[in-house]
């Protein structure tokens, strides 16, 4: 079942839009910047494979780049859905 959920979303990543990220942020709660916006945008684009494959560390990239606040809420979301992968 993981390898489905794993195959959906590498199918589903490449299609992703900025505006996906503001619904989901805007339904969340989530606050960001336009700017933190495009480096999150850019972080999953570039860095999804790695975050299929549960490379945690990967998230040191954003850390200077985004609030703290920011970070702590991909962080959370990271850990809760990871499950799945």
């Amino acid at each position: 079942m993981i390898t489905i959920y794993k195959e959906l979303i590498r199918n589903y990543i490449p299609n992703l839009k900025k505006s996906d990220l503001e619904k989901y942020a805007l339904n969340n709660n989530i606050s960001y910047t336009d700017n933190e916006l495009d480096v999150v945008y850019t972080f999953i684009q570039e860095n999804y494979p790695l975050l299929l494959n549960k490379n945690e560390e990967i998230f040191n990239k954003i850390k200077g780049k985004i609030s703290t606040s920011l970070y702590n809420n991909l962080l959370d979301l990271y850990h809760n859905y990871k499950k799945y992968l």
